[in-house]
């Protein structure tokens, strides 16, 4: 199996930076979606060096109209001491996430939805004529996540964007006409990449997540690809992965938290009118 990593992964941006210490991707139109807007780390920085790093951040806040600090940390580095200390005094979330990758070939599957439903199950590729079902069902799990609402209405700007891209697609499964899960498909040099897996509660644990897996496995071995997904450590799905025959090959830590309301304030101010903003915030060596 080739050598995989979270930088071969798919991030749907507009805006990419790098410097000798990382590289930044960043998407305008999902200024809420940290995991789309990120400062992606070479080193684990000390406390005192994410407050510089926060500093360096801001730059791309105030250009893209960004909500959360977001940080990523290089693969299977764990926290220094001092900024675990630091990171929960001022609010950031942790989030641990693995990097599952299958060799097509190894997949363990079910057939347990084909096996209950029969006919009545239908999986399709989204295309125009079941997209605003798609754009509906990713709708109900966005608002979920923000109570603002704020985040599923930029996510509406996404998807179009996502769809049109040339190496992605997503995948729909109706059950008797009801759209019941849907996930996105990224082809990728090496491998299929599985990402934004939904599905609806009342139909979880029937064996329609192995039933998309098993289509994406058909893809990717009649391609000669992996097949590629993120987990969260700590979720059910991580053993279900590892049962099906996925590969545990390293972890990356994420840190993110909201942006102070003032800074949030004056990026919107920003935002308005960055020509009268700039004029304004102008210090005399800025006019030499």
């Amino acid at each position: 199996m080739q050598e995989f990593t979270f930088d071969n992964m798919f991030t749907l941006a507009d805006t990419y930076d790098e410097t000798e210490l990382y590289y930044f991707i960043g998407n305008r139109k999902v200024p809420s979606m940290y995991s789309n807007n990120k400062i992606v780390l070479d080193f684990v920085p000390t406390a005192e060096e994410l407050d510089i790093l926060e500093d360096n951040f801001l730059d791309y806040a105030y250009e893209l109209n960004l909500s959360y600090y977001s940080f990523v940390l290089p693969i299977n580095q764990p926290l220094a001491p001092d900024l675990f200390a630091s990171i929960g005094e001022v609010g950031y979330e942790i989030s641990l996430t693995k990097l599952m990758v299958l060799d097509p070939a190894d997949f363990k599957g079910s057939t347990k939805a084909r096996d209950t439903y029969g006919d009545r199950l239908v999986l399709k590729e989204v295309d125009a004529s079941i997209e605003q079902d798609y754009f509906d069902f990713n709708q109900v799990f966005d608002k979920a996540i923000d109570d603002s609402s704020e985040f599923a209405q930029q996510k509406l700007n996404y998807y179009p964007w996502f769809l049109a891209e040339d190496n992605t697609t997503a995948l729909a499964v109706y059950i008797d006409d009801k759209l019941v899960a849907i996930t996105d498909i990224i082809r990728l040099a090496d491998a299929y990449e599985i990402d934004n897996f939904q599905v609806l509660e009342e139909y979880q644990r029937q064996g329609i997540g192995s039933l998309i897996q098993a289509w994406v496995c058909d893809k990717a071995l009649s391609d000669n690809k992996m097949v590629a997904l993120s987990a969260d450590a700590d979720d059910t799905p991580y053993d279900m992965y590892i049962k099906q025959g996925y590969q545990d090959v390293g972890m990356q830590i994420g840190l993110n938290r909201k942006i102070e309301a003032p800074i949030i304030e004056d990026i919107q101010t920003y935002q308005a009118d960055p020509v009268a903003y700039m004029l304004e915030n102008a210090g005399p060596d800025d006019f030499d």
